[in-house]
């Protein structure tokens, strides 16, 4: 290893180290891992309530759970199915009588075996991936059970720091690059030990209440290989792509509804797009438009199985994919082709040609983007307050309306839909989909805005109120229930007869003018009551009211 490289990026570090800079990347894991490592004993009587307890923390757990990533789920749900068969998996991975290599294939074949068993469990969830393969939740396990030996792990992390330091290679999927792996991480634990003024300074930051303590030093060193790969290095140049979908040969909108979209078929530009590229997800057919845009998480490479793969509508065969992580998921307004005709910056657009992936630029992607977020206008929505209307009365009085999930606590803390998919998912002990209920507390949270219109309904043949939203987002923690609110003045009170109203919670019915137009002659609002809304005038002109799926 370049060692007048290794003092170059060590400086930098330490000049960022325990900065606001430093506590915008991954300053998170000192604080979780605190609490994991309080918890964690393998010698505990009752292992899977240990492991569960270990990972209810408070704070991010990106280290174990992403939006693509629940490898701590899965085992739990596998010690639901049989705890004396996971326990003893675990104890082959924790005996450092035999090799390494073997005791972690030995971990990733049983949770390939289990999948199978999970399905039958749970016959309505979509279960894929136990998420074990790429060693990063498996490098946790020993991290917890040894901390003086093992370091945290992730793929792309290890071979960016490969890339900048120019060392052999990183290949996905196979068990050897954590052996690889540690061997650099040893080598970067002896080089940063000589620096003892820094040392005394990280202890002193260690032993901070609620800090991991790191007496090894291994999180610092994993931490310092993060950074290089990623905050550190020369910026690498961003590509765009064009990734395109044939709606008659992939269902992509129930894809992107299920959250199941990770890869995309490559079958051009394999040698050019990257790691860390930038992607618009371009529909084709009647209803042409963008559907999504997307971060490129690797280089193409084979794929041989996607949670995607039963919606595909023909004889699929291509293998070659890269894995991609969808950004902004606005399938359920598209960006139509027709409402782009006339934006010059799209003018060569090549969305619609022939084939699968094209190249794009930075100043269509950005685009597309500030045209996903150019909601100017009034919103109209329904929604349920309270289970059948329960809480009317009471909301109606206050001047509020709330939505429940209490133990999702204040909504601010996602910064998207899928973070709070997952804590559902963790909560409820499923791996469905929990769409619908996402979407109701992250557009009540993030999309909903002050002067929005609201139509209170009872059931499904009611409606009861109409109001307009009179505050930002707000988490009372002096509500004993119904903790996420907002202010709202309610302007309508009464029982108005329909047909059919839709059973969420939240429903945004923006873009069917035809629909909120009616509910305001049903319920004899005023049109668009001018002086409320004046400045939030919204164009219907461009926008489609109805979709086939």
């Amino acid at each position: 290893m370049d060692k007048e490289k290794l003092s170059q990026y060590w400086s930098k570090y330490k000049a960022i180290f325990n900065t606001p800079e430093f506590e915008n990347h991954e300053y998170y894991k000192w604080l979780v891992l605190a609490q994991c490592y309080q918890k964690w004993d393998w010698n505990a009587e009752d292992k899977a309530a240990m492991f569960k307890n270990t990972f209810d923390v408070k704070g991010s757990k990106n280290i174990w759970m992403s939006g693509q990533f629940y490898p701590v789920k899965m085992i739990e749900q596998f010690f639901d199915i049989d705890a004396d068969d996971v326990t003893s998996q675990f104890e082959i991975l924790f005996d450092e009588t035999k090799e390494l290599d073997g005791r972690i294939q030995s971990f990733i074949d049983f949770n390939t075996a289990y999948l199978p068993k999970l399905r039958d469990v749970k016959p309505d969830d979509t279960i894929e991936n136990h998420y074990h393969g790429d060693l990063r939740a498996i490098s946790l396990y020993l991290t917890l059970q040894y901390p003086e030996k093992y370091f945290l792990y992730k793929h792309s992390m290890n071979k960016a720091f490969a890339e900048v330091f120019e060392l052999p290679n990183i290949k996905g999927g196979q068990v050897s690059n954590y052996e690889r792996y540690l061997s650099i991480c040893n080598e970067i634990l002896d080089f940063i030990k000589s620096d003892s003024a820094f040392i005394a300074l990280y202890k002193e930051f260690c032993s901070i209440p609620g800090h991991y303590s790191d007496d090894y030093l291994h999180l610092l060193v994993q931490d310092f290989i993060y950074s290089i790969g990623s905050y550190l290095r020369p910026s690498v140049e961003v590509s765009y792509w064009i990734f395109q979908c044939n709606p008659d040969m992939f269902d992509l909108v129930t894809a992107l509804d299920d959250n199941l979209v990770e890869t995309w078929t490559v079958t051009a530009h394999k040698d050019k797009i990257k790691e860390g590229d930038k992607a618009i997800i371009w529909v084709t057919g009647d209803e042409a438009g963008c559907y999504a845009l997307a971060e490129i998480l690797g280089e193409p490479t084979q794929i041989p199985i996607a949670k995607d793969d039963h919606l595909w509508k023909d004889d699929h065969k291509t293998e070659i994919k890269v894995r991609i992580n969808v950004t902004h998921d606005f399938s359920d307004r598209p960006i139509y082709k027709s409402q782009i005709a006339d934006i010059k910056s799209l003018s060569g657009f090549k969305g619609g040609n022939q084939g699968t992936n094209f190249q794009s630029s930075k100043e269509e992607y950005d685009t597309f983007l500030t045209l996903s977020q150019d909601h100017q206008g009034v919103r109209y929505w329904i929604y349920a307050p309270g289970k059948n209307g329960e809480k009317w009365e009471e909301f109606y009085q206050e001047g509020i309306m709330a939505i429940g999930w209490d133990f999702l606590g204040d909504l601010m803390q996602y910064d998207d839909k899928k973070t709070i998919v997952s804590k559902l998912q963790e909560a409820e002990k499923t791996t469905g989909s929990k769409k619908n209920d996402a979407t109701a507390n992250f557009e009540f949270s993030h999309v909903m805005k002050r002067g929005d219109v609201v139509f209170a309904k009872k059931g499904k043949f009611e409606f009861i109120g109409y109001g307009i939203v009179q505050s930002n987002y707000y988490y009372d923690e002096n509500r004993s229930e119904f903790k996420s609110c907002r202010k709202v003045e309610w302007l309508k009170k009464g029982v108005w007869k329909d047909r059919d109203i839709v059973l969420k919670t939240l429903t945004d019915i923006t873009y069917y003018p035809d629909y909120f137009k009616r509910l305001l002659e049903l319920l004899e609002v005023e049109p668009l009551d001018k002086k409320r809304h004046e400045n939030t005038s919204f164009k219907y002109d461009s926008v489609r009211t109805s979709r086939h799926r």
